[in-house]
């Protein structure tokens, strides 16, 4: 008896622990089935630890990834560009309508320099003609900088009487010698001047006549650089009491109101640089004083002055130079510390295109850059002497023998954007 009321026990025992267990299994079904609609109508994937390890490690693979494709997309080679006696001490380039334009300086007996301008076609082989032959040199006498108008004529800065104070009399003394008059003249000396097709100073325009200040604050004023966008605006940079301001011409000669500001001028950084924008306007680079730079889009629009600030490449650091582009695949280019670059329109990438040390070149030896169609480039480097030169830079063409298999391994894919972010 006692047997048989212990087996109805266990029987009953085994019946709970199946019905629990049913239950139990019926109940993690049910929540896992909910937490799976949840997961895929509401929560991230899951990521477990070892996920995050792999992930971690496939980071790891594309920053080794990246690192790899900064190798440049050319391997160049430079060519000395041979450039005409006549043009003297080379200064400046600028570039307008696929021609290369050269200001040279030629020193007079009297000490002043006079200008002297010459082009040629952007091209692999130069030709280079003088721009105004027939020219009274004395219209180009003490032109500092100048840029080129749509017409192909040409608007330039000038400095008379560069002499005037005399370091080299030996009976100079400057504490006796009359520096208040000669501040008050001082802008006198310096002026925006147009010249025509042939070269002839048709205007020119005073800096002092340009601005109106308080004379009895004014110590210097000195124009210091001259641009002109594709439209034919022309901005201008000068030194007031030793601080540099921006400001730009309308139509009619007369100072544009600078947007937002009740002045006609906006302070700039004392180291700056130009750069020709192919999207209008100009792009202006300052450098502070902590080697901080900031790019900036300057534009005359509705007959005021703007100033927008821009992304800057990510080549580009303290030492960098933005160089000016002649074709179509960059914005600008940028010199910088790993070698040259190209910058896309509108893009904050660049693109490395050289290497220095490919091109046998140190960004401390160039002062100006031109990108050119067909991956060239003309750069403008100081010689041992102290000089400026011209380079043209080209992708060096393929070994005798070279297999296309051994080209296509040296070359980065078109679609690879090697980025080198400087420290």
């Amino acid at each position: 008896m006692k047997q048989k009321k212990s087996g109805a026990a266990m029987g009953a025992l085994l019946m709970g622990l199946l019905l629990c267990t049913a239950g139990c299994a019926t109940e993690t079904s049910a929540s896992v089935t909910e937490t799976e609609e949840q997961s895929s109508m509401e929560l991230p994937p899951l990521v477990t630890t070892v996920l995050a390890e792999e992930t971690d490690v496939s980071a790891t693979e594309t920053q080794l990834s990246t690192e790899i494709k900064q190798v440049p997309l050319f391997s160049g080679e430079i060519s000395d560009w041979e450039l005409p006696a006549e043009l003297g001490t080379l200064q400046s380039i600028r570039f307008s309508d696929g021609k290369l334009y050269l200001l040279g300086v030629q020193q007079q007996e009297s000490g002043q320099g006079s200008g002297v301008l010459f082009c040629t076609p952007a091209q692999a082989e130069p030709e280079f003609q003088m721009l105004y032959p027939d020219a009274d040199p004395a219209g180009f006498s003490g032109l500092t900088d100048f840029d080129v108008l749509s017409d192909g004529t040409v608007c330039g800065l000038i400095c008379q009487n560069a002499t005037e104070i005399p370091y080299e009399d030996s009976d100079f003394d400057p504490d006796t010698f009359d520096w208040e008059t000669y501040y008050e003249n001082y802008a006198t000396q310096y002026h925006l001047v147009w010249y025509d097709a042939a070269g002839t100073v048709i205007r020119k325009m005073g800096l002092s006549t340009l601005l109106h200040l308080d004379q009895e604050s004014k110590q210097t004023m000195v124009f210091t650089s001259v641009r002109c966008d594709a439209a034919d605006h022309i901005y201008l940079t000068a030194t007031i009491d030793e601080q540099e301001y921006l400001m730009a011409l309308d139509s009619q000669g007369n100072l544009c109101p600078v947007q937002g500001y009740s002045t006609d001028m906006l302070e700039v950084a004392s180291a700056f640089q130009w750069v020709r924008s192919s999207t209008g306007g100009m792009l202006l680079l300052e450098q502070d004083a902590n080697g901080s730079s900031a790019l900036s889009h300057i534009v005359v629009t509705d007959g005021a002055l703007w100033k927008t600030q821009v992304t800057l490449a990510d080549a580009c650091g303290g030492d960098s130079l933005l160089g000016e582009s002649d074709c179509a695949e960059f914005w600008y280019g940028v010199a910088g510390a790993g070698g040259l670059y190209g910058v896309a329109s509108q893009q904050s990438q660049a693109e490395l295109l050289y290497t220095w040390g490919d091109l046998s070149m140190k960004r401390e030896e160039l002062e100006h850059m031109l990108l050119l169609p067909d991956q060239c480039a003309v750069a403008a480097v100081y010689t041992t002497r102290g000089d400026l030169a011209l380079e043209l830079i080209s992708p060096k063409a393929e070994e005798p023998g070279e297999t296309e298999s051994t080209a296509t391994e040296e070359t980065v894919p078109d679609t690879a954007t090697p980025v080198q972010t400087l420290q």
